[in-house]
């Protein structure tokens, strides 16, 4: 799943990470097109294998529309249109299996450390959306600048301790009997992760918060992501892996337009195509949930 450059330490760090004997693999990002755009390489294998695969996504990815239409032409909210988005691409993952049947999305609302969380099981995968404004609300919480944030659907609030806990519960609840547990997340380093978005590194600060403030979280890997910094670096895919990262850019867009909203194959987006880069912190012990 690796084709990057990395010293000998850091080579061997990763690999310890990756056969680690993982319940699930776990992706926690801020929007809706973050995973298909940066983590691509390794969510798409993970879930066209038929591996079981979480995903959380932190922000409903509104661009401060909150529950607004925007400029979606079938008055579906917009971050609504960009959920839907999301899960085409997981459905266009699975299919790639063809000794697996399509599945069929179950939508739930499950209390999750007492938030009522958006919940859609889709055979091998779980999406969880907390729907939190895409505002630099994050941002703030993050910081301390806000002292609670609420959720756009369903209706939650959050202190800074309370989304980590949510964060940790997830990760219990997909990870029993677990011995170690895989992370990705966005980098929160702004040093190896210049000019991100501040979603994105602010995903990343309260999720390694979340785990790192936890003994009971010692067995947890860590994948930090760059994010739009990864646009200057040269391709690291190889050239299937190149087409199957456009196809599933495509199948983006084509389910935005489909609920309505605009298309974002431009070349901003598609500078990413091809390029993926992260870096492991390795967990020092074994689970305890």
């Amino acid at each position: 799943m690796i084709s990057l450059k990395r010293s000998a330490a850091a080579f061997l760090a990763l690999a310890a990470i990756l056969i680690a004997p993982a319940r699930c693999a776990l992706f926690i990002a801020a929007h809706p097109d973050d995973v298909p755009l940066m983590m691509h390489k390794n969510a798409a294998t993970d879930v066209a294998t038929g591996y079981p695969t979480v995903f959380v996504l932190t922000t409903a990815g509104d661009a401060a529309n909150g529950t607004g239409y925007a400029n979606n032409t079938m008055r579906i909210p917009y971050y609504r249109a960009r959920l839907r988005a999301f899960e085409s691409i997981v459905h266009f993952w699975q299919g790639l299996n063809p000794d697996v049947p399509a599945p069929v999305p179950l939508r739930t609302t499950e209390l999750i450390a007492g938030k009522a969380i958006e919940t859609v099981h889709m055979g091998n995968v779980v999406m969880y959306h907390l729907n939190l404004p895409d505002d630099m609300s994050l941002q703030q919480l993050a910081t301390g600048r806000l002292g609670m944030v609420t959720s756009l659907n369903p209706v939650n609030t959050y202190t800074l301790a309370e989304l980590k806990e949510v964060m940790r519960e997830i990760v219990r609840i997909n990870n029993r009997a677990a011995a170690m547990v895989n992370l990705n997340t966005q980098d929160p380093d702004t040093r190896w992760n210049p000019g991100d978005h501040t979603d994105h590194v602010a995903t990343g600060m309260i999720v390694n918060a979340a785990i790192t403030e936890s003994p009971q979280m010692r067995c947890v890997n860590l994948l930090f992501y760059r994010g739009y910094v990864i646009q200057n670096f040269a391709p690291t895919y190889t050239q299937e892996e190149t087409r199957l990262h456009q196809a599933t850019l495509g199948a983006l867009n084509a389910a935005l337009v489909a609920n309505g909203n605009r298309s974002t194959w431009d070349a901003f987006h598609n500078n990413f195509v091809g390029r993926m880069d992260f870096r492991g912190v390795p967990g020092a012990g074994y689970c305890n949930f």
